[in-house]
């Protein structure tokens, strides 16, 4: 894999730590945040981030409810990068950010009829998305955050609870 610039890494840091806080205000526990992945994985693409988000309550939770906190989890990470590179590409423009659009879509398509269109829906979550991360309290949150993974390339979910008690959120 090609070597990544800082700017890379950091874009990456914030991307994969937008997933992050997302996954955790509904409920989610991380199991890993890296920016250094593990590129042999056959099921994923080459990337330079990964997070992998447990859903502890998921049995209790519907289907549908479970989708939508996916929705916003897939499309926090290209939301969070995009803040904090000043584009304002939606996510289903870029490359990058391809898996993360089609896994949203992919959970979308599991409740919405088919007269409802799917890029109008998750607009509306990316737009939700957008407005929270804007927030002085949230973006403090994901910086403090994006510079610890940038430091150790990958974090326990201890190191993460740290943050959070350091920098709340407040809902």
């Amino acid at each position: 894999m090609p070597t990544s610039t800082q700017d890379e890494i950091t874009r990456t840091a914030y991307h994969e730590c937008g997933h992050a806080i997302a996954a955790i205000l509904q409920g989610g526990q991380i199991d890993l945040l890296t920016i250094e992945p593990d590129q042999d994985a056959p099921d994923l693409p080459m990337r330079s981030g990964e997070i992998r988000v447990l859903w502890p309550d998921a049995g209790g939770i519907s289907e549908k409810n479970l989708a939508i906190r996916e929705i916003k989890v897939s499309l926090a990470g290209p939301i969070a990068e995009m803040i904090y590179d000043g584009t304002q590409f939606a996510p289903a423009f870029l490359e990058e950010w391809r898996y993360d659009w089609e896994l949203a879509v992919d959970r979308a398509q599991t409740y919405l009829s088919k007269e409802k269109s799917v890029p109008e829906h998750l607009a509306y979550y990316a737009h939700r998305l957008l407005t929270f991360f804007e927030r002085d309290d949230v973006w403090a949150t994901l910086a403090a955050l994006a510079d610890l993974l940038e430091a150790h390339e990958t974090l326990e979910p201890e190191d993460i609870e740290e943050i959070l008690e350091a920098w709340p959120i407040h809902l």
